[in-house]
């Protein structure tokens, strides 16, 4: 070591090298005056070339140590603003001690082999990604290369290189708006994973990223001057190297066809507070909406997604105005210690959205609906809501003091359940967020299910046990969607953790493929079934080895909506998903039928997968005192109505049983036939074997077709009261409280 710690150390070089590392100690409060002199040196070679290194660091309060080694082999590889390749010559200028005292270094290489343009590159490792230092560096060719200005202590790594800059391939927008098209870049070539790439200006056509695009390791995407960039619907833009938005307007695209993502970061991200992400809404119900935007806001409400929908809740405030005024969007308060947590918004003209912050949004449609008509059941139009900000990207933890914070309270109405939001601009892996006190349970809203003024249902996804049942809800939650979370202890706020490795690039939802036998009942308006719409609402059953009949594993409790729901009940728990024991015949699922109406008609489809063969589940209807087989070789549905009795629209009037099926003896089960079959349309058709039976026949829709039903000898005849269409139908034939359903062919 030349030097200490209170004195500069002097140092005579005549001939040689030192071939291994060399230490100098700078002294207290040493000022840098860029010299490369023998006040800086550090004579070192590779073992045969004597390449030297100047190394003149600013240093405080303290002295610093600084070590130099030169090697004639380089591992690194050409990071931003490089070309390739780099010299094999290379340095290391590292900080022995005293790192907290220096403040800025200049750095010299000496080297006979340095060309004119060559610049200086510094990397965090020996064999990493070596970035051009700027600005521009100081060269005598065949001499030495030394930095124009010093390179502050918090971006100094100590490992060196040079070698020729590279030019990055710029954006010119001469031919049309694709990334995908070479004629719209300076290099006459669409940017590959070698190409440093700038966006500085928009004219003459903007930049749309029409392909899905990596921004490699050590390779840079940088906005400047006027540039723009818009990631088409469905396309991808992932960072593993350096990424500058530079404040610019970057638009992350949603329609039909697609929603635009940021992929997965493992470079960096600067200037992304000027982003604008979309959420399309496809034509559906005139529903609400679980919706949270992945920016937090620079504007109001009123300048983002109220433009794509009206926002209704006063006669101020930014509100749309209506005859009632009543409010259309709401917060969801995670700690009320009493109450629903449903809040109304204040205004829209003062209010900023938040990232990962979950809101309930009315959705008309687009702002061309007539507020003064009628409420209509369905949206006038498809729409796309839109929010511009600072993007979230990062590690996001929420717990009981976050925004959103988890709940944790003992409120038995919001009862441990958290609205929460997707905090990406990209789908996220439910199996991977990590849960900590959370259940692996979340619940979405589907706008589409539902009855009447319910217009929508909770789906509940279960990492072991899948969806419940009646949406399109999985284990990929998309961007611009919030859900529900649920605490595994009532009063104890879980942690949800996401991280960038948690994003997942697809937006299709995958369910398991384990052979793993189910039950699942969806709730049907028999006119909605007919059309092919959505359920009321769904439930499902799962039956392994690896669950119990106690609550646990794959359980998922029912978060109920208004209107008409249907559940699962074990230990004394609502349930959307009940996740059981293998089935035996002792076996039964209790439902809940949640506020049906009084004198409606209703039909349960009922879906088994990977059953029993020996066994046999039955439908039970507490009010009618029937018991109806259940097919598991295809969709089964089970119609019934309600009447003015409480009894019929009752929560607890349906229960599925099992039986063995060798125990199926009775005749009228096993012997039953009817006749002809295939009939001809217009005709009746007979049932043979019994004399007295109550018949009902429905569509595959479950629609009942009125019938006369006449005892004709030793069968009984049946006569559609209206002509019939070519198809197949249901005969239901309940003789003592036992129901068959036979299919009868009508040609």
């Amino acid at each position: 070591t030349l030097g200490t710690a209170t004195a500069a150390g002097t140092l005579t070089y005549t001939a040689g090298q030192i071939a291994g590392p060399f230490a100098r100690t700078f002294a207290t409060s040493s000022t840098s005056t860029a010299s490369y002199d023998a006040t800086t040196l550090f004579p070192v070679g590779d073992g045969t070339n004597y390449i030297p290194i100047h190394i003149d660091p600013v240093n405080g309060a303290g002295p610093v140590v600084m070590r130099a080694q030169a090697f004639n082999t380089n591992s690194g590889s050409a990071g931003i603003g490089m070309n390739s390749p780099l010299s094999n010559d290379r340095w290391e200028a590292l900080v022995t001690s005293g790192s907290s005292n220096l403040t800025s270094c200049f750095i010299g290489l000496n080297d006979a082999q340095i060309a004119t343009g060559n610049v200086i590159a510094q990397s965090a490792s020996a064999a990493g990604f070596y970035n051009a230092i700027a600005p521009a560096s100081t060269v005598a060719a065949g001499v030495s290369i030394r930095t124009a200005t010093a390179i502050p202590a918090a971006s100094y790594t100590g490992f060196f290189t040079y070698g020729s800059p590279s030019v990055a391939n710029t954006w010119t927008g001469t031919t049309s708006n694709s990334w995908n098209t070479a004629s719209n870049w300076s290099a006459n070539a669409v940017p590959t994973s070698i190409d440093d790439i700038l966006i500085n200006n928009n004219s003459p056509f903007e930049p749309v990223m029409d392909i899905d695009v990596t921004i490699p390791a050590g390779k840079s995407l940088t906005l400047s001057g006027t540039g723009t960039l818009t990631i088409a619907p469905g396309k991808v833009l992932t960072i593993a190297g350096t990424a500058n938005f530079g404040a610019r307007p970057v638009a992350f695209k949603s329609d039909a066809t697609g929603t635009a993502m940021l992929g997965l970061l493992t470079g960096t991200l600067t200037g992304a507070s000027n982003v604008t992400v979309e959420r399309f809404i496809p034509s559906g119900k005139r529903a609400f909406r679980l919706l949270s935007p992945a920016v937090t806001t620079t504007n109001f409400i009123s300048g983002n997604w109220q433009q794509g929908t009206h926002i209704t809740g006063g006669a101020s405030g930014g509100f749309d105005a209506t005859e009632t005024n009543n409010p259309s969007m709401f917060t969801y308060d995670n700690l009320v210690v009493t109450g629903s947590g449903w809040t109304p918004i204040a205004n829209t003209n003062a209010t900023n959205l938040t990232a990962g912050v979950g809101y309930r949004v009315l959705v008309r449609g687009d702002r061309t609906v007539n507020l003064t008509a009628a409420s209509a059941d369905a949206m006038n139009a498809a729409t796309t809501l839109s929010a511009t900000g600072t993007l979230r990207t990062g590690t996001v933890t929420l717990n009981s003091s976050s925004t959103p914070a988890i709940n944790s309270t003992t409120n038995p109405t919001t009862a441990g359940f958290s609205l929460v939001g997707n905090p990406y601009q990209s789908a996220v892996d439910w199996h991977l967020v990590t849960k900590s006190g959370i259940e692996d349970t979340y619940y979405a809203w589907a706008p589409n299910m539902g009855s009447g003024a319910a217009r929508g249902n909770y789906v509940a996804y279960n990492v072991s046990t899948g969806n419940s049942g009646g949406g399109s809800v999985g284990q990929f939650i998309q961007p611009g969607q919030a859900f529900f979370v649920k605490n595994t202890t009532l009063g104890t706020a879980g942690t949800l953790t996401f991280q960038e490795a948690h994003k997942a690039t697809t937006s299709a939802n995958v369910f398991r493929t384990a052979i793993t036998p189910s039950l699942a009942v969806a709730l049907y308006d028999p006119n909605e079934l007919a059309i092919g719409a959505y359920p009321i609402d769904a439930t499902k059953a799962v039956f392994s080895s690896e669950y119990t009949n106690e609550l646990g594993l794959g359980d998922a409790a029912k978060l109920e909506a208004a209107g008409e729901n249907i559940a699962w009940f074990r230990n004394n728990t609502k349930l959307a998903i009940d996740a059981a024991a293998p089935v035996t015949t002792s076996d039964e699922l209790v439902m809940k039928t949640m506020r049906l109406g009084a004198n409606k008609n209703y039909t349960f489809k009922i879906e088994t997968t990977n059953f029993d063969s020996a066994l046999t589940p039955y439908l039970v209807d507490n009010f009618l005192n029937t018991q109806t087989e259940i097919a598991t070789s295809q969709a089964f549905l089970a119609s019934f109505a309600t009447t003015s009795n409480q009894a019929s629209y009752s929560e607890n009037r349906f229960k599925i049983v099992f039986q063995n099926r060798a125990l199926n003896t009775d005749d009228f089960v096993k012997n039953i036939k009817i006749y002809p079959n295939p009939a001809q349309a217009g005709g009746s058709f007979y049932i043979d074997g019994i004399t007295e039976a109550s018949v009902s026949v429905y569509n595959v829709v479950g629609q009942n077709i009125p019938v006369t039903v006449m005892s004709q000898g030793n069968a009984i005849q049946v006569t559609p009261n209206a002509g019939l269409s070519k198809g197949v139908y249901l005969v239901s034939i309940t003789v003592q409280g036992m129901t068959k359903q036979v299919k009868w062919i009508v040609e």
